[in-house]
């Protein structure tokens, strides 16, 4: 059994998956969507490779800012816990 993920690699992957979508760009993604996908994709939840974070009490917007901080533009913040997210223009 492996340990938990670190934080780069989680938001490496998350940055990867977002970009996956064709919506990243324009109208974003929806927090459950992606982190739905990275579940499917790597067989773990984002709370629990991301302890790092604040443990499992951050909110799924702070997990979204904090782990794609150098790419992150969010559309829709509202709902904090399921943030729309989006990617910066210059990324995609």
């Amino acid at each position: 059994r492996s340990g938990p993920v670190a934080a780069s690699v989680v938001a490496q992957r998350l940055c990867d998956l977002l970009l996956s979508f064709p919506s990243a760009a324009i109208g974003g993604v929806q927090w459950r969507t992606l982190a739905q996908r990275y579940e499917v994709t790597y067989g773990c939840k984002i709370d629990a490779a991301s302890a790092s974070l604040g443990g499992a009490a951050a909110s799924p917007l702070s997990a979204a800012t904090a782990l794609l901080w150098d790419v992150l533009r969010l559309v829709d913040k509202e709902d904090t816990d399921n943030p729309v997210v989006a990617v910066e223009d210059a990324v995609a």
